[in-house]
This record gives structure tokens, C-alpha cells and sequence, in this order.
């Protein structure tokens, strides 16, 4: 490798960690924040409550994400200068942004009228507001990705989920209603569009260039794809809930995923935000490429795994001494869609790997699939489990495409059976430290907040400790890894 190139990946290795400091940073942020503000309100609100603005959501989501562009993407993969794409990217994303508002500001009854709830059609258009200001959020954020700046990216991030759950706190406290929830999001919307102008120089004018739009459009077509099915799982899972089940049920099911699967989206949050645009720097770099996939690989396997083991076993300690009796039915949802998210955080570096190599398409494939298959199962099993079905379709759906989506990631990059090994470890730890939080819990009397900090803190400490046995042992694991990362993210 050339003097050129080896400085550039070491330039790009050192922006990566410097990028976990900040996205970790911001991930815990969003994270903490987010189960405070979680808390407070499910012990405020009904579940009833969520589970109109949940409707609401989905129905902004779905109808959000079925005519995204994909162009973000597309600008941070492509190896030219943006600059000249920007403002035609910033003119379609808004015009379709006013379109949408228009088009769920009129149909709102509708909406009132799929979930019988006449309020949630005001919840809709009130909402949809938000649509407005994510349009004219400042285009030029991307290039902030594209160029691995994530202290700006922690500050767009996180300064707009302190407003949101500041006044979502104060508002529930205040209105002890849904109006909350809603309010909070319109907070949110407004301070995310103002930063994006304050972090970037960058000014967007109107401008339509069909020959550059169509560019983009040529890689944002697939991203595209896989965003529309990803949403039409998402989002029509609670469309679908709500209507079968009841929107109480759906409050029931969206506060789980909120405890569970919301969590762990933290760890491929961190996956695509640090992993593509360095991904991207390295595809014409086998080698680099190679190892970035499996060291990512190993990385998201011994944090995530652990946490979505540990969660499955303590999801009723969590109820118990977090929430109120009102939500019991919710600790069986967050064990299996627990499950279901350690499965998604080991795919997330090969999504990653595929669209930063140039094959988008097989995201939007494999997301097919897992999507034709969850369709087949979620009528049929909710019916008969109700909402513990409709996790177990969730969890399946996601299990079936599993094993492709490795396949197909190892022959990308062309790492051979490594990737396999990277997860033998952590797997293993987590069902010993599984076994141990479970002999604990028959042996001692733990209960409430500070039992169940005491059994998760233990089981964490009694991973690691077999995990460092492990790789001592063997040879192999991401202990050695890990400690070498968090020594990297310390400030010198």
C-alpha cells in the first residue's frame, strides 16, 4: 500500500474513533434521556394514550419513509465533491415534504376513522406539522457525515432530544394527557431544523436539476426500497396492532418496543453512522475494508448480545421495579423482541457493508423477505397470542434472513469464517451470564429498583469476567478488542 493511501486510512481510523467518543456519548445521551422521559410517562399516561399517538406515528412514518429519496445516502457514498448536488437534493426533499403534509392534513378523518378515534386524526394533522420543519432542515448536515464530523452530529442530535424530553416531562406533568407526547415532538422538529443552520454554513436555495436528481436517484433507489419495507414493518406492525388488537393493546406493544428494541437501535444507530461514510473511504480497499467489517462486527456482537441476554431475563424485574402492574403485559413483548434486536444488531455491519460497497440492492432483498415472511405469520399468530404473537412474527421474520445476510456480507468482504468466530465469544458469555442472573434470582430475594440494579450490575460484571477468562483461554474474543477501543476513546 502506497505512503497516500496508508496515511488516508490511518486519517479515516483516527476520525472513527473519534467518532465513537461522540456518537457513544450521544447514543448514551439519547438513551438516558430517553428512559427517563419513558418512565415518567408511562407512569402518567394510560395506555390508551400512547397508543393513539403510536397510530398517529405510524401513519406519519409510513407515509414518510414510501416517498423517501434516498438522497442522503447517496451523497455520502458517492466518492465526488457534493456540493454541486445539494441544492436539488433540498428542493425535492422539501417539495416532498410540503406534498405530505398536505396530503395528511386533508386525510386525517380517515385516520380517525381506520382506529375509530376521533382524536387521533387531530393528533395526525397536528403532527404532520412536524413534516414542515424536517423539510427545511439544512441540507448541508450530510456533508457532516460524509466527513466524519460527529461532535457536530452529537450536538445535532442530542441538544434536539433534551428539548424533546425536557418538555415532554414538564408537559405530562403539567396536561397529564397525549397533548404531551405531541407538543414535545413539535419542540424537537423546531430545535433540530434550527441547529442543522447553526452547525453548518452551508445555505440551501431552490434549485431542480433533473440530470443531477436522477443520479441520485440511481443509488437512492435501493436505499429507497429497503427504507419502504423497513417502515412498512415497523410502522405497519402498529397500524396493524392497533386495528386488531386495539389502540390500548398497541400502547401496551409500543411502550415494550420502546424498553427493548429502541434501546438496542442504539448499537446500529452507531453501526451506520460511524461504519458507512467509513466504509465508504475504504470499499476500493479490500484488505481495510476486511478488517473494519470484522472488527465492527466483534464490537457490536460483545456489547449488544450481553445487553439484549441480560434484558431477556430481566424484563420482569424491570416492570416490576420501574414500571407500574398497568404494563405487566409488556415484560413477555420486550423478552422476544430482546431476542429479536440481538438478531438485527448482528446484521446491522453487513446492511452497512452492502450499501457501502455499491450493493444496496441486497438490503432491499433480504429486507423483502424477512418482510414477506413476517406478513405470512403476523395475522395468524396475533390472533391467536395477541400481542406475544405479534413479537414472535417479528422475532421469526428477522431470524429467517439471518443466515443470507452473513453469507452474503462474508463474501463482500472477504472474510471467511472470522466473522463466525467473532461471535462465538460473546454469545457464549451471555448464556453463562444468563444461567448466573437466573441462579441469583432463585437464591436471593431481589426486588424493586435496587434489586434489579443489583442483578443487572452483576451479571455485566460476570461477563466480563468470562469473557477475559475466555480469551486468556482460547485466544479469541473481543475482550482484547474492546479495551483497546475504550483506551483509544479517552481524551490524551
Amino acid at each position: 500500500m502506497s505512503k497516500a493511501a496508508t496515511g488516508l486510512t490511518g486519517s479515516i481510523s483516527e476520525r472513527v474513533g473519534s467518532g465513537l467518543v461522540w456518537m457513544t456519548a450521544a447514543g448514551v445521551s439519547a438513551r438516558v434521556l430517553g428512559l427517563i422521559s419513558a418512565i415518567v410517562l408511562t407512569r402518567v399516561l394510560e395506555p390508551a394514550d400512547f397508543g393513539i399517538v403510536a397510530a398517529a406515528g405510524a401513519v406519519i412514518g409510513f407515509t414518510k419513509v414510501t416517498t423517501a429519496t434516498g438522497f442522503d445516502s447517496a451523497i455520502v457514498q458517492r466518492r465526488e465533491d457534493p456540493a454541486e448536488f445539494l441544492n436539488t437534493a433540498w428542493t425535492v426533499e422539501l417539495g416532498r415534504y410540503l406534498l405530505l403534509f398536505t396530503v395528511l392534513f386533508a386525510s386525517a378523518p380517515l385516520v380517525a376513522v381506520l382506529f375509530d378515534s376521533p382524536e387521533s386524526g387531530t393528533v395526525v394533522r397536528v403532527l404532520s406539522l412536524t413534516l414542515i420543519l424536517q423539510g427545511f432542515n439544512n441540507i448541508g448536515m450530510v456533508c457532516l457525515t460524509r466527513e466524519l464530523d460527529f461532535r457536530k452530529i452529537f450536538i445535532w442530535r442530542t441538544v434536539p432530544l433534551l428539548a424533546g424530553s425536557i418538555s415532554v416531562i414538564a408537559l405530562a406533568l403539567l396536561l397529564k394527557s397525549l397533548w404531551a407526547l405531541v407538543w414535545a415532538e413539535l419542540v424537537q422538529a423546531l430545535c433540530a431544523c434550527a441547529l442543522s443552520y447553526a452547525l453548518h454554513p452551508f445555505r440551501p436555495r431552490p434549485e431542480l436539476a433533473w440530470k443531477k436528481a436522477r443520479e441520485l436517484f440511481a443509488f437512492g433507489k435501493w436505499v429507497f426500497g429497503t427504507s419502504v419495507i423497513v417502515t412498512m414493518r415497523q410502522q405497519g406492525v402498529s397500524l396493524f396492532t392497533g386495528n386488531l388488537l386495539g389502540l390500548a393493546s398497541l400502547g401496551v406493544f409500543n411502550r415494550a418496543v420502546s424498553f427493548s428494541t429502541r434501546v438496542f437501535d442504539q448499537f446500529v444507530e452507531m453501526v451506520w453512522r460511524i461504519g458507512y461514510p467509513a466504509y465508504s473511504l475504504l470499499q476500493k480497499r479490500p484488505e481495510s475494508f476486511r478488517k473494519a467489517y470484522v472488527e465492527t462486527l466483534s464490537l457490536v456482537a460483545f456489547l449488544g448480545i450481553p445487553a439484549c441476554a441480560g434484558l431477556i431475563v430481566l424484563s420482569n424485574d424491570f416492570v416490576d421495579a420501574v414500571l407500574t402492574e398497568k404494563w405487566s403485559a409488556a415484560a413477555p413483548v420486550m423478552q422476544i423482541l430482546s431476542a429479536a434486536a440481538a438478531l438485527h444488531i448482528l446484521n446491522a455491519p453487513a446492511s452497512v457493508a452492502f450499501q457501502a460497497a455499491g450493493s444496496p440492492e441486497l438490503n432491499t432483498k433480504l429486507s423483502m423477505r424477512g418482510f414477506v415472511i413476517l406478513a405470512a405469520l403476523i395475522y395468524p399468530l396475533a390472533s391467536g397470542l395477541g400481542l406475544t404473537g405479534v413479537a414472535l412474527a417479528m422475532f421469526i421474520s428477522t431470524l429467517a434472513i439471518t443466515p443470507s445476510s452473513f453469507l452474503l456480507a462474508a463474501r463482500i468482504a472477504g472474510c471467511g469464517n472470522e466473522h463466525l468466530k467473532a461471535l462465538c465469544g460473546p454469545a457464549a458469555a451471555s448464556v453463562l451470564m444468563a444461567l448466573f442472573v437466573l441462579f441469583i434470582k432463585s437464591r436471593a430475594a431481589a426486588s424493586g429498583l435496587s434489586g434489579f440494579l443489583a442483578l443487572a450490575v452483576s451479571g455485566a460484571g460476570f461477563y466480563f469476567i468470562i469473557c477475559y477468562l475466555l480469551e486468556k483461554i482460547t485466544g479469541a474474543g473481543a475482550f482484547g478488542l474492546f479495551m483497546e477501543r475504550f483506551a483509544a476513546m479517552r481524551p490524551r
